[in-house]
């Protein structure tokens, strides 16, 4: 899989490595009891180290139509998610849930397709990198996830990359 291969490719330039092992389900259809898991595109369960992809909730974000490039960038995000899951391992506790979307949504528009970033940023464009860290919480990704995703990778972009990913994914930065 390119996507997969991207992600540990882009864990490796921070010289980070992991060894994938993975499931992926596709669900065209969900059960009735799939507890709000409908209206998610994808989501990553740590403790199986599986990946669903969610058929169900179609593959439109951020104002873009459904395509197989905003479709893999959605897979690139839970392959960024396994990859924190094995580099982290015991130590994923300590960064909360908005940070793990935070890196996810970061590498995830680094490794985007350059048409479908333009498009993006382009309907994003009031949108800022954060200010502070401070602001990377759960209230502010609450708010507004694809607002969110947008500022975690101009933040990502302002702070220096691959350099400021490493020294989170070190726990040197902590987000709050």
């Amino acid at each position: 899989c390119a996507a997969l291969r991207d992600v540990v490719a882009y864990f490796s330039r921070m010289q980070v490595a992991f060894e994938p092992k993975v499931t992926i389900q596709f669900s065209v259809s969900l059960p009735e009891n799939h507890g709000g898991w409908g209206r998610s595109h994808a989501s990553y369960n740590t403790p199986s180290s599986m990946i669903r992809l969610n058929a169900d909730a179609g593959v439109a974000a951020w104002g873009i139509a459904s395509s197989d490039a905003l479709a893999r960038s959605f897979l690139t995000h839970e392959f960024v998610h396994l990859g924190m899951h094995l580099v982290l391992a015991e130590r994923l506790s300590l960064v909360p849930p908005h940070g793990k979307d935070f890196l996810a949504y970061a590498i995830q528009f680094a490794l985007m397709s350059p048409p479908l970033l333009v498009a993006i940023l382009r309907a994003y464009a009031d949108v800022k990198a954060f200010e502070s860290l401070g602001h990377v919480n759960e209230a502010t990704r609450a708010r507004g996830p694809e607002r969110f995703a947008v500022a975690a990778y101009k933040t990502y972009l302002s702070r220096g990359r691959t350099t400021f990913l490493r020294q989170v994914l070190e726990l040197d930065i902590q987000l709050p």
